[in-house]
């Protein structure tokens, strides 16, 4: 029987990876051969991809999100994500083959598309290269084969993906068009200028806008075809604050004092402001 082509590719020589399931490993057709983890996720990341021993979110980092998304904040962006990704395969008459969640942290906004979806032959990936996310999240987590890895030099065969999924996380856009095939999509949530003002008032004396047009102007080659803007306030209490702070590169770029001032607040109302974008490969548009 002629076996299944895959869509994972081997980190050392690109040629195809292939689940051996016997043997609780992959291995490629000259012999490259990566372990599955007892939680079943499998780490594809070379020691020279690597700026550090840890890279990427720490524990600490990990599991202050996994709270603090577990409580509901940022449910109203995976519903808006969940139906942007059905909406958009509806519209292309098709089942997706493959999904990828591309910095997919613990899991979160992919366990719960999987559960939104009535996708049974699809199959899905989440990679991150944090060894201490892709843990968590393949251990609560067994519908998707999770993945440690680069998402700048993923092992993804070109043109083997349906779709792809990046929330809040640096991607290359380039990148993620080699990996889509022709009516593959790529979902891009990424914050707005006003995401989380009011935290970033207390913790900065001068707050840099990031350009928002960096998101609609970067495409390596996709289309945007649509985008939409997912808004509403959160009232916080301390507790979810510093776990807000934990989960994002702010703790790490803050004075100590800004910190502090920010952690002895009881509540604060806290503005949520994000897009959600669809690139596809140049083509006839759906949306």
């Amino acid at each position: 029987m002629k076996q299944k082509k895959s869509c994972l590719k081997c980190p050392v020589c690109d040629s195809e990876l292939y689940p051996v399931e016997a043997m609780k490993l992959y291995k490629c057709h000259h012999n490259h051969c990566f372990d599955m983890a007892k939680e079943d996720y499998v780490n594809l990341l070379l020691s020279h991809e690597k700026k550090s021993k840890n890279p990427g979110d720490s524990q600490e980092m990990v599991t202050s999100r996994q709270s603090f998304l577990s409580k509901g904040f940022y449910e109203p962006i995976s519903d808006e994500i969940n139906a942007t990704v059905k909406a958009y395969f509806e519209r292309v008459n098709k089942c997706p083959e493959t999904f990828l969640d591309l910095g997919c942290g613990e899991g979160y906004y992919l366990k719960r598309l999987i559960e939104s979806l009535d996708y049974a032959e699809t199959k899905y990936y989440g990679l991150d290269i944090s060894k201490s996310a892709v843990k968590l999240a393949s251990r609560h987590h067994k519908a998707a084969q999770w993945l440690v890895a680069n998402s700048f030099f993923t092992p993804f065969m070109t043109q083997s993906l349906s779709g792809i999924l990046s929330v809040f996380s640096p991607i290359d856009m380039g990148e993620c068009k080699r990996m889509l095939d022709k009516e593959g999509v790529l979902i891009r949530v990424f914050p707005e200028t006003n995401h989380l003002m009011q935290l970033k008032e207390v913790i900065y004396p001068e707050i840099k806008v990031k350009e928002y047009e960096q998101y609609l102007n970067d495409l390596e080659g996709l289309e945007i075809i649509s985008v939409k803007n997912v808004a509403y306030d959160i009232t916080l209490k301390n507790e979810d604050l510093v776990q807000l702070l934990l989960m994002t590169p702010h703790f790490w770029r803050v004075k100590e004092e800004n910190k502090e001032a920010l952690l002895k607040m009881d509540t604060i109302l806290v503005t949520v402001s994000v897009s959600v974008g669809v690139y596809q490969q140049p083509r006839r548009h759906f949306f």
